[in-house]
């Protein structure tokens, strides 16, 4: 788990965290999209004042994704993603095309 702050990144939908290498031995990603949360894990709702735990997916980026998302931005670079067809869960997927 992380606060909404991590060594200065806001941490939140729409970000992108670079870790400047491979995420794994032989991955061509080596950031994330933070994408929104409600997805597969729902928010975990809290007794007040307190605000609910989001769980917030991270979308492995390619360079060339990261690139392109940071001209054009994150909901952009999901929509390519949509309607390409993007396997998001491929670890070994190519970048979408993003000269269309």
């Amino acid at each position: 788990a992380a606060s909404p702050q991590v060594e200065g990144v806001v941490v939140a939908a729409g970000a992108s965290l670079d870790v400047g290498e491979p995420l794994w031995p032989g991955a061509p990603f080596t950031s994330v999209l933070v994408a929104g949360s409600g997805g597969l894990v729902e928010d975990l709702e809290l007794d007040d004042p307190l605000d609910p735990v989001r769980f917030l997916p991270l979308l492995p980026m390619t360079q060339n994704e990261a690139a392109w998302k940071r001209v054009h931005g994150a909901a952009a670079l999901e929509e390519k993603w949509l309607n390409s067809g993007t396997d998001l869960r491929d670890p070994l997927r190519k970048s979408v095309p993003l000269d269309q």
